[in-house]
């Protein structure tokens, strides 16, 4: 854990903070080197409260939208941050982007990518799509043809979020993350999302669901808290854990 260094991709603002807040706020108070891309402001499909206004412009939607990005990952502590603006509903894959993303997995070199589950959101498009450009993208940062001058990064520990609706999407969780030590962090980041505050209760209760099974599979009675992941790999390791 103390080589660590983690790499998030999110599709939209809210992602970062619905479904991996506490898991990104325990990286960065432990002082590890954390990186966030967030894809999308997610103003198509992502802010249907802004557009309760019918004087609202793109402009303005796109600040606000920024400015709560920004407050969410300050609260999270996050110190490495880009917003890359693109259209959502749906995100559109191209080589260029690929090859984009790619140069940054290479410039950061994580340890750790986690980013969207690989299955598709019955709930949203884009996930599903960030989830393959992610992977696509850390395929590339592997190999040794592309780009002159960068030593190939290999990350195979790669780990997708949970769903609005994960029985729903084919999501199976593969790891459990206590996170109480961080859920008041967690709880700050998720009131900077003012835009969808309407949901905030359904990752509370998301959270404290997981932590039940944490408590009764994992057998750590304190856990109040949690998140979970699917792997997009096998883990690869000397002993059983």
């Amino acid at each position: 854990m103390n080589q660590d260094r983690l790499m998030v991709v999110a599709a939209h603002v809210g992602d970062l903070v619905w479904r991996c807040g506490g898991t990104v706020a325990k990286y960065a108070a432990a002082g590890l080197p954390v990186k966030v891309i967030i894809l999308s402001y997610g103003l198509r499909g992502e802010s249907t409260s802004l557009w309760k206004d019918p004087t609202r412009t793109w402009e303005d939607a796109k600040q606000r939208r920024h400015a709560e990005a920004e407050a969410i990952v300050n609260a999270l502590g996050v110190k490495e941050a880009e917003y890359w603006d693109l259209v959502d509903y749906p995100l559109s894959a191209s080589q260029e982007l690929t090859e984009r993303l790619a140069g940054s997995v290479r410039a950061f070199a994580p340890t750790i990518l986690l980013t969207h589950d690989r299955n598709r959101d019955v709930m949203n498009q884009d996930h599903g799509l960030a989830a393959e450009l992610v992977w696509q993208a850390s395929i590339l940062a592997g190999a040794a043809g592309f780009r002159d001058g960068q030593a190939p990064v290999s990350v195979t520990c790669m780990f997708g979020f949970e769903p609005h609706m994960p029985d729903m999407s084919g999501f199976q969780p593969d790891i459990y993350i206590d996170i109480t030590d961080v859920w008041n962090i967690k709880q700050q980041a998720m009131l900077c999302n003012e835009t969808q505050k309407g949901i905030i209760e359904n990752y509370v209760a998301k959270a404290q669901m997981r932590a039940n099974h944490f408590r009764r599979m994992g057998g750590r009675k304190t856990c109040q808290y949690a998140e979970c992941f699917s792997r997009f790999y096998p883990a690869f390791a000397d002993w059983l854990f």
